[in-house]
């Protein structure tokens, strides 16, 4: 963590262009795209640059203010509860140029995992935590470890784009970077990967499942543990939460605890307003604080966002042999101990998609992370607060995907469905002479002479 914003992890590295981009989170605001976009690709070429899969609350962004964007439309599958991961897996050449997506001799991949959304407010007022690393292709060393992280979220991207719907014509480009991954996983000849660090739900393992098998690897004991969460649990119960009881049964198993703090917003405790100090068990409360000194007047950052877990080892004030899961599982059953098709009551049901990074931290680093504020000695100022991690009701999925022009032809493109000769749906046609046309489109093609649209805006029961 530094002084980037989340903005940064767009940027190119020196000399590269972004060429490809598959992200994902919870929510994205047209601002914060719109800018993500401008830094990624430097320039407009008409080729769809980044692929965005939001939760299936969230409404479609307007396409025309950015040109590059493809929003994925999520079908609202009923195994996914929340799309809550956030990650972005980026592309990075010298050209854009379709014939330089294919080269693997001078490319970088970039993976940035984030606790915070692609918003305003996640860049500037939330207090959030992201990993991210470059792989260069051209170097001689290969990072192996780092490699295997990249094939295992091109897979997670491979499963989560089952869950949504997009014209196969637009996909192709974001395939190219999967392709190039194998591709030069071929040609090195590579065939013993370590096992990723990347964590995921979407093959129906808990994060908590899988958070406790990797900080149990090693024969390092480790006794000390901090905790950092937006949420924790919605609940007005007053005995110990089930998830801060799970974390004190991997600490036991992970050493012998003696140092255990939680970091939380005192104006939005949630369930730990309620948590019965009598009960506490050794745990400590501490406020927030920004790790970070921000001189601009328009980001003040006084909600933590960021969702972590470290372990570690102190020793007369020091810290060391530190490991950390960060990623978008709240501190909750749901953030934890759910996963997709799968609910904490352990029987099949709705889950939320999670993802998160587990690394082993140097003891600086790890010390500017664990910044907090006072201890909490009366928890009498905490506060249950209005925010929560409950869920929305999903936006209707258009049955239209996407629009080909040929020959002067404007032909919709339809999901899979049985009733399309049923439906007519009105669409606003905004062309790049200024001109809007209104028309409706059913299952057939409708001419479009002279001008070529720019966007095309559809209203699909009630939704724009």
């Amino acid at each position: 963590m530094n002084n980037e914003s989340l903005l940064q992890i767009f940027e190119p590295p020196e000399g590269y262009v972004g060429q490809v981009c598959i992200c994902c989170a919870l929510s994205a605001d047209q601002l914060f795209m719109e800018e993500a976009l401008s830094r990624f690709s430097k320039r407009y070429d008409g080729a769809p640059s980044i692929f965005l899969m939001l939760d299936k609350t969230q409404k479609m962004l307007n396409a025309s203010q950015i040109p590059g964007l493809v929003q994925l439309q999520a079908k609202g599958d009923n195994s996914i509860r929340i799309q809550h991961a956030k990650i972005a897996l980026m592309q990075f050449g010298r050209a854009r140029c379709s014939t330089k997506l294919k080269l693997t001799t001078d490319t970088v991949w970039r993976l940035a995992i984030s606790t915070g959304n692609w918003t305003k407010e996640s860049a500037c007022q939330n207090i959030e935590m992201v990993w991210k690393a470059d792989f260069f292709t051209k170097e001689t060393e290969i990072n192996r470890q780092l490699l295997a992280d990249l094939f295992s979220v091109n897979d997670f991207f491979m499963e989560l784009r089952k869950s949504y719907v997009c014209n196969k014509n637009l996909w192709t480009r974001a395939e190219l970077l999967c392709e190039c991954l194998k591709r030069f996983k071929g040609e090195r000849n590579i065939k013993n990967m370590a096992p990723p660090r990347f964590v995921s739900t979407i093959k129906g393992n808990p994060l908590m499942k899988t958070i406790e098998k990797q900080f149990k690897k090693g024969s390092i004991k480790r006794n000390f543990i901090q905790i950092g969460s937006g949420f924790y649990e919605n609940e007005t119960d007053s005995s110990k939460p089930v998830i801060i009881q799970a974390l004190d049964d991997l600490l036991k198993k992970c050493g012998r605890p003696k140092k255990k703090k939680i970091v939380v917003n005192t104006t939005s405790a949630n369930r730990l307003a309620y948590w019965d100090k009598g009960s506490w068990d050794g745990w400590e409360l501490f406020d927030i604080k920004d790790p970070v000194k921000i001189k601009d007047d328009d980001c003040k950052r006084n909600f933590l966002h960021a969702k972590y877990i470290c372990l570690g080892n102190i020793n007369k004030g020091k810290l060391k042999d530190c490991k950390f899961y960060i990623g978008s599982g709240n501190l909750t059953k749901m953030g934890l101990l759910s996963a997709y098709g799968v609910n904490p009551g352990n029987h099949r049901g709705a889950g939320n998609i999670e993802a998160g990074i587990i690394i082993d931290v140097e003891p600086q680093t790890a010390k500017e992370l664990l910044a907090h504020g006072k201890a909490i000695k009366n928890p009498d100022i905490l506060e249950k607060g209005e925010k929560t991690e409950d869920t929305k009701e999903p936006i209707p999925v258009c049955p239209l995907n996407a629009f080909e022009l040929d020959n002067n032809l404007l032909k919709p493109i339809w999901n899979a469905r049985d009733d399309i000769e049923n439906i007519s749906i009105p669409c606003t046609i905004m062309t790049d002479c200024g001109n809007k046309d209104l028309v409706s489109f059913s299952e057939q093609t409708i001419p479009y002479p002279n001008t070529y649209p720019i966007y095309i805006l559809t209203n699909w029961n009630g939704f724009e």
